[in-house]
């Protein structure tokens, strides 16, 4: 996702009520490594938590989630940023082996308990990608770093046949977070909808 950075970076100030000089440096997606996005060791080496590759390796196996965008912002949040333009974006399963599904049903269900959530409840399916994604934040905010998990919802896509509007996104989240079960405000612990329209996208990248 070529970032505009300020347009990004003003819609998640706006929705966590931040002032005007909070600012957000862009660590990936950047121009000078080719629009890299970064997953696992590579994501913490990113945003400055190489420390803790070692407890990220023993939480989740390789091949954890590619986060769409990273940043630091002034206050010393990490930002991770997950972005979908239509619906079918929303599903997925978790297709892992016999080891690595042990590791993820562990971290999943700690997240669960963390975050409210039923122990039963179905985490690995239709809607595994935005719990791991959940997984990762709690995952970071248990150690202590003050995290942000924006997804970032785009609308007016017609190439990508996405919704038109983000009342739609935001109908359609619904049994999504109901599936999940979570029994806490997302926004308490640090998850923010960011909805924009693809003509926006219309500018410059910086």
């Amino acid at each position: 996702m070529e970032i505009n950075p300020a347009l990004l970076t003003d819609a998640i100030r706006a929705s966590v009520a931040q002032q005007a000089d909070w600012t957000i440096e862009w660590v990936s997606p950047r121009r000078a490594d080719d629009w890299a996005e970064y997953r696992d060791a590579q994501f913490l080496a990113k945003v400055g938590l190489s420390q803790h590759q070692e407890a990220l390796a023993a939480f989740w196996p390789a091949g954890g989630p590619q986060w769409d965008a990273l940043g630091i912002s002034s206050s010393k949040d990490v930002i991770l940023v997950e972005a979908k333009a239509h619906f079918d974006e929303l599903t997925s399963h978790c297709g892992a082996g016999e080891g690595s599904r042990a590791v993820i049903d562990a971290a999943l269900g700690n997240t669960k308990a963390a975050l409210g959530a039923a122990p039963d409840t179905n985490w690995s399916s239709p809607y595994y990608q935005y719990a791991n994604r959940l997984a990762h934040l709690q995952f970071l905010r248990a150690l202590g770093i003050s995290t942000r998990l924006a997804f970032v919802y785009f609308y007016g896509d017609t190439d990508m046949k996405g919704p038109m509007s983000s009342s739609e996104w935001k109908q359609r989240l619904i049994p999504v977070k109901e599936q999940l079960g979570i029994g806490r405000p997302l926004e308490e612990i640090g998850v923010v909808d960011i909805f924009i329209p693809v003509q926006a996208l219309d500018v410059p990248v910086v």
